[in-house]
């Protein structure tokens, strides 16, 4: 199937084509700075790589800098200007930003879909759909942050 944008996926062969030709570095989590051990690649090559561990937790973090690299890049996403603090939460003296609740809620899902058996993406999306769990009562318009609580 294609995309009107052009993005071509075949679920049944699963896989997909990903419009993203940029390099990107992911950052050190502690440091918020590239290493050098960090090999700049394409966003489908992370996210084909899953990281040595096994722990959720440290697999989310590990795709959240790989997603975050992805769309700050100007050839990327170039979401940058979500960088402004998140007023979704009414609190003003929160740090958070609009973009590390999206970066947080696609790692999170992102892991959930990868760390379980392949039959676990249609029941997530058939929860969407259907407005059960989590997307109660909203369905596909349920708000990202519901993901990280």
């Amino acid at each position: 199937m294609e995309y009107a944008d052009g993005l071509s996926y075949h679920s049944k062969q699963g896989w997909y084509e990903f419009r993203c030709n940029c390099l990107i570095q992911p950052s050190n989590p502690s440091t918020g700075t590239s290493t050098s051990s960090t090999i700049a690649r394409s966003l489908p090559h992370y996210l084909a790589t899953p990281p040595h561990s096994r722990d959720t937790q440290q697999q989310t973090n590990y795709y959240e800098e790989v997603i975050r690299s992805y769309l700050l890049k100007s050839d990327g996403g170039d979401l940058s200007h979500l960088l402004l603090p998140n007023d979704g939460d009414g609190d003003d003296s929160t740090t958070t930003t609009t973009l590390d609740t999206l970066v947080q809620s696609i790692a999170k899902i992102y892991v959930r879909m990868i760390t379980n058996d392949d039959a676990l993406l249609p029941v997530i999306l058939q929860e969407m759909a259907d407005g059960k769990g989590i997307y109660h009562p909203d369905g596909l318009a349920t708000d990202h942050r519901v993901l990280l609580a």
